[in-house]
C-alpha cells in the first residue's frame, strides 16, 4: 500500500510525501523479509528514482547500487541451489547406474 501511495505522490511531484511512503514501505517489508531481501528492494528502487528526479544523483546511485547488490546475492543463491540440485541428481543417476551394473554382473 505504501509503495502505491509513493508512486502516486511521485507522479504528482510530491517528492517529500513519496519518500515518506517509500520509507514506510521499506520499513514494513524489512520487518517481514529483512532489509536485504528482493521484496524490500522495490521500495529502495522507487526511492532512488525520486532522488534521481530531484537531481540528487549521488544518493540515487548509492541506493541503486544497493538494489543491484540485493538482487546479485539472491541470484547467486539461486544459481548455487540449482548447481547443488544438478549435482545431487547426477550423483543419484550415477549411483543407480553403478548398482544396476553390479547387480547384473556387467
Amino acid at each position: 500500500m505504501y509503495r502505491i501511495c509513493g508512486l502516486l505522490q511521485a507522479a504528482k511531484s510530491n517528492f517529500g510525501e513519496a519518500l515518506k511512503n517509500y520509507a514506510n514501505d521499506i520499513y514494513h517489508a524489512a520487518l517481514v523479509t529483512g532489509p536485504k531481501h528482493v521484496k524490500t528492494s522495490g521500495g529502495y528502487f522507487h526511492m532512488a528514482n525520486v532522488f534521481f528526479r530531484n537531481g540528487q544523483t549521488d544518493v540515487a546511485h548509492n541506493i541503486y547500487a544497493e538494489v543491484v547488490n540485493i538482487w546479485n546475492e539472491m541470484l547467486k543463491n539461486v544459481v548455487k541451489m540449482e548447481e547443488e540440485a544438478a549435482e545431487s541428481t547426477l550423483t543419484s543417476f550415477v549411483e543407480k547406474a553403478v548398482v544396476s551394473t553390479q547387480s547384473t554382473g556387467t
